[in-house]
C-alpha cells in the first residue's frame, strides 16, 4: 500500500514532536535530513516524490531509526507501519536487536494485545461483537489505544459516517486486558432526554440508582476505585449533557479513563480530540489499474462489502475505474461506501458511478436494523445539518462553491465581512467536522496560513442547499470575482521576491481558479471573467507545465468574450496567447498572436502593453535565427525601459541583448551584457531572473568550452529553479548540463540529466526542448559508438526545427554539420542517408523511444544536481 502523502505528513508530526537537543528545542526537517546524511532540499524531494526523486530502502530505514532514537517512534508496531506505507522491507532480526531499535522490544512487549474471547479470565464487559471485519484502520486503531492509555477523557470525532463507533469498539475490544475492571459501552444514538444519560450509563454498568441519592452520585461511588474504560457512544445530540456527567465522573474516579464518540468535541479540560478520518483514496500519481487501487483501504470496503450483496464480484481491469470513481466521489466515507456497496445486488459498478450525481436518491440502507441517521446518507447529513444555527447554515452553503479547499481570507472576501466575523462560525462548523482541517503548503513551523476543505458528499449537500436558497448565481459571481482579483496580482508577484510563495499558492488554488474559470464560460455574460482570470494567469500555466490547458481556455473565453471585451483586456489576452504558444514551441502561431495584440496596443497607444510585445516578437525572431531582427526589436525595448527606469525591464532586454550577442559568436560582448543583468537582478532579489542569467552565463561558458564555469553556473542556478517551481527553463538548464557530462565522458550522469529534463519538456509540451533533449541522446549514442542510431537521431531533430522554424543557432550548427559530415564519411553513404531518412519520418513521439532505448528502464533519476 504504496502512499506517499501519508507517510511524509506522518514523519512531519513525529519528527515535530520530538525534542532531542538540550533545551528541549524541537526538531525540524532540517535536523532530520542532518541525521539521515541527506540534505534538507533533497528529502524534502524525495519526501514529495519531486522531480522523479524517490525514497529507496536505505533512506526509509534511516528516517525510522532516527525517530527511534528521538523518542518519537516508541513500538515496533509504528516502526512497521511506517515501512509498509512506503512498502519497505522490514528490518532484519538483527537490526530490531540492536541499537537504537532494540529498545523497541521491550515497549512493545507492555502493549494490549487483541483479546481472546475464549479465555474465561479475562476482565468483565458489555462490548458487541461487531459482524462485519473492520477494513483498515491500523492507523487509528494503534494512535487511538496510545491516547486512550494516556489520557483520561478521549473524544474520537468526525464526520457523520465516517466510522467513529466502529473504530471505538474495535479499540475497545484490543484494550480489555488493559484495564482490570472492564469496558463498557454506552450507547446515546436513540436517546432524546438528556436527563436520560446517566440512565443509560447506569444500564451500560449494571448499576442500580439508590434511595435518597442522585443517580450521578451513585455511579461515581461505584466507578470510585475502578481500573475500568467507559465507552460512550453518539454523544453529539447530548453533548452537555454528556459533558456535566463526564466531569463530574473523571474528578471523582481517579482510575476511570472514558472514550466517547461524537461529531463535535466535549469541549472540556484535558480532553483529547482525535479526529477520525476517511478511508485513503488511491493517490493521483498511480496509474488506475485493479492491482494498483486494490491496495487502498476504502477499495477494500467497497469490495468486501459488495461481495456481501453479489457473490463473486471481482476488482478486475474492467470495473476498476468505475469503482475507483465510486470511492473518490465519496470521499472514502465508510457509511457512503457500504450504502453504495449495497446497490451492487441490481446495479454493477458502472452504472453506480454514473447515477452518484443523484447521491442522495441513490445511497439508501434498505436493511430493517440500520440506524435510522444512517438509512440514508442524506439523513446523515441532514441530522448535523438540523443542530446548525441559521448564520452556521448560511455559511455551510457559501462554502459549496470552492474547490480544492479555502482560507478564512477567501471565505471572508467573498462574503464581504472582516474575516474575524467569519471566525467563529467557522470553526464551529470545524468543531462539528462539517468542515475539515487540510495541510498548506508551508514551512516546518507552520507559517502558512490554515486551508480547510468540505468533503465532496458534504459539498454537493450544501450546494443543493445553497440552489435551494436561490443564492447560487450571486455566490458564484462572489466566487469568481475574488480569484479573478487573485489571478491579476500573479505577473507583478512571480516577478518578484515573492515568486516561489506565489506559486504555491496559485497550486493550492488551482481548483478554485479552474471552477471560476469554468463557471464564468458557462454564463456568458461572465465571460470577461474568465477571459481576465486566463490571460493574468499566463506566467504559472508557463511555470507549473499547464501550457495547452492555459492556451485552451483563453481561446475559449476570447472566443466567448467576443466584442465584449475592452481592446485593452483584449490586447492582453492575445499577447498571453502569444506567450504560452511561444513556449511551446509553435513560433508561427505566437507571432500571429503578438502581431494582433501589437496593434491594438498600437492603436491604444499603450507604450508599455507595445514594448512587452515587442519583446516577445524579439524572441520568435531570435527562435527563428533572425538574429540581427531580434537585436533590433531588444534595442528598442532596452531604451524604453531606461527611459520608464524599469529595473528589471532594463535587466531583461540586457539579457535577450547578450543572448543574440552569444549566439552570433560574440562571447566577450555577451558576458558583459549577462554581468550587467546579474548586477540588477541580484539587487532585485528575484531568484527566477538570477537564475535565467546564471544558466545564460552557463550556455557562453559551455559554447566555449570552458566546462568547469558553465557547470558552476548551472549549480548556482538549479536549486533556484527547482525552488522557484519554473520547469521550463529548469528542464532546458537539466539538458544543457546533460551536454556538458557527454563532452566529459559522464555518459551515466547524462542520461539521467536528459531523462529528467524529457519529462519536464513532455509536461510542458516545448517542442523545441523535445528537440533539444533528441540532440543531446544522438550526441550521446555517437560518443558510445551507435552511429547509425545518433544519425537517425539527428534527422528526426533536424526534421522538427524545420517544422517549428527554428534553426539551430550558427555556432551549435556548425559543430553538427562537422560531426555529421565525419559520421557521412565513416558510415558511408548509402547507410547514412538510410538512418538520416529514417530519423526524418519519425515521429517525434517515435524519435523519443528511439531515444530512450538508450536509457535502462532501471535507470531512475536521482536529482544529482539539487
Amino acid at each position: 500500500m504504496f502512499d506517499l502523502t501519508t507517510f511524509r505528513e506522518r514523519i512531519a508530526a513525529l519528527y515535530r514532536r520530538a525534542s532531542p537537543y538540550d533545551g528541549g528545542r524541537r526538531a525540524t526537517q532540517r535536523d532530520l535530513a542532518d541525521a539521515v546524511g541527506l540534505n534538507r532540499s533533497e528529502l524534502n524531494r524525495r519526501l514529495r516524490g519531486a522531480h522523479n526523486a524517490r525514497l529507496i530502502s536505505r533512506d526509509v530505514h534511516a528516517v525510522v531509526q532516527t525517530l527511534v532514537e528521538w523518542g518519537a517512534i516508541t513500538t515496533q508496531a509504528e516502526a512497521r507501519e511506517l515501512l509498509a506505507l512506503v512498502d519497505c522491507p522490514d528490518f532484519t532480526p538483527a537490526e530490531w536487536q540492536s541499537p537504537p531499535l532494540d529498545e523497541l522490544t521491550a515497549r512493545e512487549s507492555a502493549a494490549p494485545a487483541p483479546i481472546q474471547t475464549s479465555n474465561p479470565n479475562q476482565p468483565p464487559s458489555n462490548l458487541p461483537r461487531p459482524v462485519t471485519s473492520l477494513i483498515g484502520r491500523e492507523r487509528e486503531m494503534h494512535e487511538a489505544a496510545s491516547l486512550i492509555t494516556t489520557r483520561r477523557l478521549v473524544t474520537l470525532t468526525g464526520a457523520g459516517g465516517v466510522g467513529k463507533t466502529r473504530l471505538a469498539l474495535e479499540v475497545a475490544h484490543r484494550l480489555l486486558r488493559g484495564f482490570s475492571d472492564g469496558i463498557f459501552l454506552a450507547e446515546l444514538a436513540s436517546l432524546h432526554d438528556p436527563a436520560a444519560v446517566p440512565l443509560a450509563v447506569a444500564a451500560a454498568l449494571g448499576v442500580e440508582e439508590q434511595a435518597e441519592q442522585l443517580l450521578t452520585e451513585t455511579l461515581r461511588h461505584h466507578l470510585e476505585h475502578k481500573d475500568l474504560l467507559l465507552v460512550l457512544d453518539n454523544c453529539e445530540h447530548l453533548s452537555v449533557a454528556v459533558a456535566h456527567l463526564v466531569q463530574e465522573l473523571l474528578d471523582g474516579c481517579p482510575r476511570l479513563h472514558l472514550l466517547t464518540t461524537s461529531r463535535e468535541a466535549l469541549r472540556l479540560g484535558g480532553e483529547a480530540r482525535y479526529s477520525v478520518p476517511p478511508l485513503p483514496l488511491p493517490t493521483r500519481e498511480v496509474a488506475i489499474t485493479a492491482e494498483s487501487i486494490s491496495r487502498c483501504e476504502a477499495v477494500q470496503l467497497f469490495v468486501a462489502r459488495a461481495v456481501e450483496v453479489r457473490p463473486g464480484f471481482q476488482l478486475t481491469a474492467d470495473n476498476a475505474a468505475a469503482v475507483h470513481y465510486i470511492c473518490t466521489q465519496l470521499d472514502g466515507l465508510p457509511l457512503a461506501l457500504e450504502l453504495a456497496a449495497a446497490q451492487m445486488y441490481a446495479l454493477t459498478a458502472a452504472q453506480i458511478a454514473a447515477q452518484l450525481a443523484a447521491r442522495f436518491r441513490l445511497l439508501v440502507e434498505r436493511r430493517y436494523d440500520a440506524d435510522p441517521r444512517h438509512r440514508t446518507l442524506q439523513a446523515t447529513i441532514d441530522w448535523s445539518y438540523s443542530r446548525l444555527t441559521s448564520e452556521q447554515q448560511a455559511l455551510l452553503h457559501h462554502l459549496a462553491v470552492f474547490s480544492g479547499g479555502f482560507t478564512l481570507e477567501a471565505v471572508a472576501e467573498t462574503m464581504q465581512l472582516a474575516p474575524l466575523d467569519v471566525l467563529d462560525t467557522m470553526t464551529e462548523l470545524l468543531n462539528k467536522s462539517l468542515i475539515q482541517a487540510a495541510t498548506s503548503l508551508g514551512d516546518d513551523a507552520g507559517n502558512a496560513e490554515p486551508r480547510f476543505t468540505l468533503l465532496e458528499t458534504i459539498r454537493e449537500y450544501a450546494l443543493l442547499k445553497l440552489r435551494e436558497a436561490g443564492e447560487e448565481q450571486m455566490t458564484r459571481q462572489a466566487h469568481a470575482a475574488y480569484y479573478q482579483q487573485l489571478a491579476e496580482l500573479t505577473e507583478a508577484k512571480m516577478e518578484g521576491s515573492e515568486r516561489a510563495a506565489w506559486q504555491n499558492r496559485l497550486e493550492q488554488e488551482y481548483y478554485n481558479l479552474s471552477t471560476a474559470i469554468g463557471w464564468s464560460l458557462e454564463h456568458e455574460p461572465q465571460a470577461l471573467n474568465a477571459l481576465q482570470i486566463s490571460s493574468a494567469l499566463w506566467p504559472f500555466w508557463r511555470s507549473s507545465g499547464r501550457l495547452s490547458e492555459g492556451r485552451r481556455l483563453l481561446a475559449v473565453a476570447l472566443s466567448q468574450a467576443g466584442e465584449q471585451a475592452e481592446p485593452k483586456l483584449r490586447a492582453t489576452a492575445l499577447t498571453s496567447t502569444g506567450r504560452l504558444a511561444y513556449f511551446q514551441g509553435e513560433y508561427d502561431t505566437a507571432e500571429q498572436w503578438f502581431e494582433a495584440a501589437l496593434t491594438l496596443w498600437r492603436e491604444l497607444q499603450d507604450a508599455r502593453g507595445t514594448v512587452s510585445t515587442l519583446n516577445s516578437l524579439g524572441g520568435v525572431a531570435y527562435r527563428r535565427g533572425d538574429y540581427q531582427l531580434a537585436r533590433r526589436y531588444y534595442g528598442d525595448c532596452l531604451v524604453f525601459k531606461r527611459q520608464i527606469g524599469d529595473k528589471l525591464g532594463i535587466s531583461t532586454s540586457l539579457n535577450n541583448l547578450a543572448i543574440v550577442a552569444g549566439v552570433l559568436g560574440e562571447y566577450q560582448n555577451a558576458r558583459a551584457l549577462f554581468e550587467q543583468a546579474l548586477a540588477l537582478r541580484r539587487g532585485l532579489g528575484s531568484k527566477l531572473y538570477i537564475a535565467v542569467t546564471l544558466n545564460n552565463l552557463g550556455d557562453v561558458a559551455n559554447n566555449q568550452r570552458d566546462y568547469a564555469a558553465a557547470d558552476n553556473y548551472y549549480r548556482e542556478a538549479l536549486p533556484m529553479l527547482r525552488e522557484v517551481g519554473d520547469k521550463w527553463r529548469l528542464a532546458y538548464a537539466l539538458i544543457a548540463l546533460g551536454d556538458i557530462a557527454v563532452d566529459l565522458d559522464n555518459y551515466n550522469e547524462a542520461r539521467l540529466l536528459y531523462k529528467e529534463g524529457l519529462q519536464l519538456h513532455q509536461e510542458t509540451g516545448d517542442r523545441l526542448g523535445l528537440t533539444q533533449f533528441l540532440e543531446g541522446m544522438a550526441m550521446l549514442a555517437k560518443e558510445e559508438g551507435k552511429l547509425e542510431r545518433a544519425i537517425s537521431l539527428w534527422g528526426a531533430a533536424q526534421a522538427v526545427r524545420r517544422m517549428i522554424s527554428a534553426p539551430l543557432p550558427p555556432a551549435q550548427g556548425a559543430r553538427y554539420e562537422d560531426i555529421i559530415a565525419s559520421l557521412r564519411t565513416d558510415l558511408g553513404t548509402t547507410a547514412f542517408a538510410r538512418a538520416w531518412v529514417g530519423g526524418q519520418m519519425m515521429s517525434q513521439e517515435q524519435a523519443i523511444a528511439y531515444a530512450l532505448e538508450l536509457i535502462p528502464a532501471s535507470e531512475t533519476s536521482q536529482n544529482i544536481y539539487p
